[in-house]
């Protein structure tokens, strides 16, 4: 159970070796946003630290986190025209800074 940001729900689509986990929780206005999980930081709003993502990558608007790795790269899909079904679009990736 990784908890919740401020509301009831949280789906968690990706972890790595390090139990790091990406997803999406819903905050208390009934939206979801983008969330990372670590067992030193517990649950937190990702959004707010990522700088320089061209929004044209945004998905419907938001960044989607979908997997991550041992490196902490968080990876998802880019821009409206991405088809999860086909997996067809664009994608992105997110190199945190050391």
């Amino acid at each position: 159970d990784l908890g919740t940001l401020s509301a009831d729900d949280s789906e968690a689509y990706g972890i790595n070796d390090f139990g790091a986990v990406v997803g999406l929780a819903q905050i208390k206005s009934g939206e979801f946003v983008a969330m990372g999980y670590s067992a030193s930081t517990g649950m937190f709003e990702l959004e707010p630290q990522i700088v320089d993502l061209d929004t044209s990558l945004l998905f419907n608007g938001r960044v989607l986190p979908w997997r991550i790795n041992n490196s902490g790269q968080i990876c998802g899909p880019g821009g409206n025209e991405f088809n999860f079904y086909n997996i067809h679009g664009q994608a992105y990736v997110i190199t945190p800074i050391p």
